[in-house]
């Protein structure tokens, strides 16, 4: 019988309004709102007219009829004037989703404010209370470091990052301070350090080598990366370019000492990209992609690999990344351009960011007497294109 009811309530409200004076009050969008929501009630009579809401802390209205939602629950809306009356019922949820807005920095000693569109019932807490606490959305720095500002309504719940710098923000001497800074929340190197040994450590056994045999003589090698697994079944991301001309292409398990066939399942020599299947009971990493637009200049980055033979399998190189995104010229493939070393035996492998995952495929460099530290590594947006199209 509830039921029956609540659906019959709710189709009242959504066929518009309840009248119950002389004049209608008119609403353009559903009676079923969301808490932030806001929108604009209408009657004939536009003039001189009072609005007032049963519950303040529901939903606010403004002498103008624009009403707020604030918190759910169900809230009754009246117009009145002279002796005449009417009153409009809302239905308002929660959102489906929770977002902070707000900036992303604070000073030591000094608080920001953050908001949501849910306005009560907010429960704020921090990740770190010693580096900024957060009451009612009020954060204060206390000292430098990175700390996760946390909202939570019902079960929605939604994290800020926040950066909390020194007093004086003049210690950013240059672009690397700034990303050691926001990676490690201190200028610190041993710090940074240990957290290229916490990647590498658990991104290294997703990379392979790729060799090339023919008559069981290896002909050449090259590098990949794991970017899925189903079962025993590894699926591997490298160039073109290392299985072209394949005669027996064979997996390199570094770590293990392991060689393994693989099958081509995909290939495009004009994106210089290749996909790769493989079987094994070994229990391997498998890496994700990173969000494509979330590569930035000065970002530092890791690339593993197999250079110039299987005996340098694993190598780890560092770099930063000096351009998210390079067209370069007889290619169909966009890149990003970073200093990070490789070398012939790279190609394929990986270029990983600081959470660990890939950024790139390690393709080219350009080399002369006059270049240094001119990498490229085919970007994120064309693997997933190369992956998905089927």
């Amino acid at each position: 019988m509830k039921k029956i009811l609540l659906l019959f309530l709710i189709l009242f409200l959504l066929s518009g309004c309840t009248i119950q004076g002389n004049f209608a009050i008119r609403i353009d969008d559903s009676a079923v709102l969301q808490v932030g929501d806001i929108i604009k009630l209408e009657v004939n009579e536009e003039e001189n007219i009072t609005w007032t809401s049963s519950n303040s802390e529901l939903a606010f209205v403004d002498e103008n009829g624009f009403v707020t939602a604030l918190a759910p629950g169900i809230v009754d809306i009246f117009a009145e004037k002279d002796d005449k009356s009417d009153s409009i019922t809302l239905v308002i949820v929660l959102p489906k989703s929770l977002q902070i807005y707000g900036s992303h920095n604070v000073v030591v000693g000094s608080t920001i404010k953050l908001s949501t569109d849910i306005q009560k019932g907010v429960k704020w807490t921090s990740s770190d209370p010693t580096i900024a606490e957060v009451k009612e959305g009020v954060v204060t720095g206390k000292k430098t470091g990175i700390v996760h500002i946390i909202a939570e309504v019902d079960n929605l719940k939604t994290t800020h990052t926040v950066y909390v710098k020194p007093e004086k923000d003049d210690v950013y001497r240059n672009i690397i301070e700034r990303k050691i800074y926001e990676l490690v929340g201190e200028y610190n190197l041993t710090e940074l350090s240990n957290k290229v040994k916490e990647v590498i450590e658990t991104t290294k056994t997703a990379v392979v080598g790729i060799g090339n045999y023919q008559d069981d003589v290896l002909k050449s090698i090259g590098s990949g990366v794991i970017y899925e697994k189903e079962e025993n079944t590894y699926t591997v991301l490298t160039n073109y370019h290392v299985i072209e001309d394949n005669h027996n292409l064979k997996i390199y398990l570094g770590y293990h000492d392991l060689e393994i066939t693989a099958d081509i399942i995909k290939s495009d020599s004009e994106l210089d990209l290749a996909i790769l299947q493989f079987q094994t009971d070994v229990d391997l990493a498998v890496l994700n992609f990173a969000d494509p637009n979330s590569v930035e200049i000065g970002d530092f980055a890791i690339a593993i690999g197999n250079p110039t033979d299987f005996d340098f399998f694993g190598t780890v190189t560092f770099g930063i990344i000096s351009h998210p995104e390079r067209n370069m010229k007889d290619y169909k493939s966009t890149f990003v351009q970073h200093d990070v070393a490789i070398n012939p035996g790279n190609s394929g492998g990986p270029l990983i960011d600081m959470d660990g995952n890939i950024i790139g495929i390690n393709t080219l460099k350009l080399a002369s007497s006059k270049i240094d530290n001119l990498g490229f590594s085919i970007n994120v947006e064309t693997i997933l294109g190369f992956i998905n199209n089927a």
